[in-house]
């Protein structure tokens, strides 16, 4: 994306070229307030998580 007129010298946009993507999924883990065993339940699930999503999908960890 362009802005309609061109910007005086030294004035800078912080428009991206690109729309942000409509989602971003976050995966919090708390392995201080969390049992050994559940930390094991959870890492498996969010490993069988991480594979279903799709490729170029912004995921945090």
């Amino acid at each position: 994306m362009r802005l309609p007129y061109p910007l005086p010298p030294g004035i800078h946009s912080n428009l991206q070229a690109a729309p942000p993507p409509p989602t971003a999924t976050v995966i919090l883990f708390d392995a201080l307030n969390t049992s050994v065993e559940d930390q094991l339940f959870a890492k498996t699930q969010i490993t069988k998580f991480l594979q279903t999503v799709p490729a170029g999908e912004p995921v945090a960890l």
